[in-house]
C-alpha cells in the first residue's frame, strides 16, 4: 500500500523511471531481433547468407557511431527531446526493417537504426 503512496505523490518521476526502462527494454529487443530473423530477411531480399551476414555488422557500425555522437552532446542539454526524437526514429527504422525488399536498403535501414540506438544509449 505504501508503494501506490509513494507513486501517486512522485508521479512524474514514476512515469520517468518507467518510460527509461521501456526504452532499455525496447533497445534489448531492437539488438536481439535482426540475428533470429536473418533467414527470413535474406529470403525477403533473395540473396546469400554471406551478402545478409554483412547486416549484422553494419548495424553495430551503426551503433558504434551513434554512440559516438550521443557522447558530443552537451551534459547542460535537456536529453528528454534527444531521447523522444531518436526514439521514434529507431522505431519507425526498426518497424521498416522487414519491408525493406533490396540488400542494400535493408543494410542501410540497419545502420540508421544502430546509430540512432547508440545515441539513445
Amino acid at each position: 500500500m505504501e508503494a501506490f503512496q509513494e507513486i501517486k505523490a512522485h508521479k512524474i518521476n514514476f512515469l520517468k523511471t518507467f518510460f527509461i526502462y521501456l526504452m532499455f527494454l525496447v533497445i534489448g529487443l531492437g539488438i536481439a531481433i535482426p540475428g533470429p530473423t536473418l533467414l527470413d530477411l535474406q529470403i525477403a531480399v533473395n540473396c546469400s547468407l554471406e551478402e545478409i551476414g554483412y547486416l549484422l555488422p553494419a548495424r553495430a557500425l551503426g551503433y558504434a557511431s551513434g554512440s559516438i555522437l550521443g557522447g558530443l552532446i552537451p551534459e547542460k542539454v535537456d536529453k528528454q527531446p534527444f531521447i523522444i526524437t531518436f526514439m521514434t526514429l529507431s522505431a519507425v527504422f526498426l518497424g521498416s526493417l522487414p519491408w525493406n525488399r533490396t540488400l542494400v536498403g535493408l543494410i542501410a535501414t540497419a545502420v540508421f537504426k544502430g546509430l540512432f540506438m547508440g545515441i539513445m544509449e
